[in-house]
């Protein structure tokens, strides 16, 4: 299935990384995975946006975003780690938001191969 069409501004790494988890599944289930992580999937230019707030005073919205909840606490708390936190992440806002990305899609995989299991389970019954 080519979802290149359907998705903007994969990394390569991120697209690697989901065609892998796609050869596991039959088409339909594919189709499932691919709606999910469309809608759950983190913009790079949104978590840049919330970065850039931290230089507001609104420090960590950004790690909230990426679903890194203790880090978005430590730097809401230490206003960005003293800024420098706040810095980094915003120069190298593509790779976290693909780590991110990554371990949604392993999340929805394992969720998706959960529910096939639990079907097949119960089609045995």
């Amino acid at each position: 299935m080519n979802f290149s069409n359907i998705f903007k501004g994969l990394s390569k790494e991120e697209k690697l990384y989901i065609e892998q988890l796609l050869e596991d599944f039959d088409e339909d289930s594919q189709t499932k995975f691919l709606i999910k992580y469309k809608l759950k999937r983190k913009n790079p230019y949104i978590y840049l946006l919330l970065c850039l707030l931290g230089f507001l005073g609104f420090a960590g919205l950004h790690r909230f975003y990426a679903r890194k909840y203790i880090s978005g606490v430590c730097q809401f708390c230490t206003i960005g780690y003293f800024f420098v936190g706040t810095l980094i992440d915003t120069m190298t806002f593509i790779n976290k938001t693909s780590e991110a990305n990554i371990e949604l899609s392993e999340q929805l995989a394992f969720e998706l191969r959960e529910s096939i299991y639990q079907r097949r389970i119960h089609i045995m019954e």
